[in-house]
């Protein structure tokens, strides 16, 4: 089980701007990244409310403050689940058959809270609900992002148990910084994911399979720089905060060799295909008509969508 507060409170010493995911900005670039790769109609439906989809790419990780059951939706750690992907159920409901409902809570949900995201943006196509089509758009985003750090699938999810503390920050959130502002996004063939369910659980694979570079590569990294260079103070609005030194970022940026844009890259592929697989079993409706609406008048959550209409047992 994760202690979520504590990578919050680590915020003010190692982790700044970390919300114990990709981090605010890097959620926001990814959701941008995906609404310019869709193929029309949906790319102009989605250009229009381009501002709503990067406004909105974190609030699930404001909700994990009021809803306790939004944690498990972030993650999962697979070494809770018999250290094989593949073994894992991928249906929900015959995962909570046999773990139980505490256990994927506990120990993370992320892939099928993945799973029914994508069932509840097909049902806000298929009934035209603009806020909702964007509400559970933005949230797809985080998710499918959160899918593609390798430490949201580890219970050693900030290196608490290898003496690396605060390398969850160090990947997710320092290392981006480096690249968004100048990372160009391949444009890849659209198409609908016939197995997409699949692919969101070869993504969990994928990621966990970078675990143990994402470690090795940190430590790669003590050893090649004076303890005394690890860390450094930099100013953020009204507060200094002791972070790691723009050295030892550039060289864990260096060493990772790529792997974090690769990730980035994928997240939003992933994101884009995802919308329109859901567009498309909803019939592929036109959309056309919902742009003129006031997305303003109304912010619903998406967690407020009744559980039933989420299940992924279609």
């Amino acid at each position: 089980m994760r202690n979520w507060a504590l990578i919050f409170s680590l915020g003010s010493f190692l982790l700044p701007n970390n919300s114990g995911a990709w981090g605010f900005e890097p959620h926001r670039r990814i959701n941008q990244h995906a609404c310019h790769i869709l193929p029309s109609p949906l790319y102009g439906f989605y250009k229009t409310h381009l501002s709503y989809m990067m406004q909105h790419a974190t609030d699930a990780d404001m909700r994990r403050y009021v809803d306790t059951l939004e944690a498990g939706k972030h993650f999962i750690d697979v070494e809770h689940y018999g250290f094989i992907v593949d073994s894992i159920p991928t249906d929900y409901l015959k995962a909570e058959k046999q773990f139980g409902k505490s256990h994927l809570q506990n120990e993370g949900n992320l892939p099928w809270n993945i799973i029914r995201c994508v069932y509840g943006l097909k049902k806000a196509f298929s009934e035209g609900q603009i806020h909702y089509i964007l509400r559970v758009s933005a949230d797809l985003g985080h998710y499918v992002a959160d899918a593609h750090v390798p430490l949201h699938t580890t219970e050693n999810y900030n290196g608490q148990l290898s003496g690396q503390k605060g390398i969850h920050g160090l990947w997710e959130t320092r290392i981006p910084d480096l690249f968004m502002d100048t990372l160009l996004v391949p444009l890849q063939p659209m198409a609908f994911r016939e197995n997409w369910v699949g692919d969101i659980w070869n993504t969990i694979k994928n990621s966990h399979q970078l675990v143990p570079l994402v470690l090795a590569r940190e430590l790669e990294t003590r050893s090649s720089i004076p303890e005394n260079q690890w860390y450094g103070f930099e100013q953020r609005k009204n507060k200094v905060e002791k972070t790691y030194s723009q050295t030892y970022v550039n060289t864990y940026y260096t060493l990772l060799d790529g792997m974090v844009e690769a990730q980035f890259v994928s997240s939003s592929q992933l994101l884009a295909d995802l919308i329109f697989t859901a567009w498309v079993m909803a019939g592929e409706p036109d959309l056309s008509q919902l742009n003129a609406i006031d997305t303003n008048a109304q912010n619903p959550n998406s967690s407020n969508i009744p559980h039933e209409d989420l299940n992924c047992d279609h």
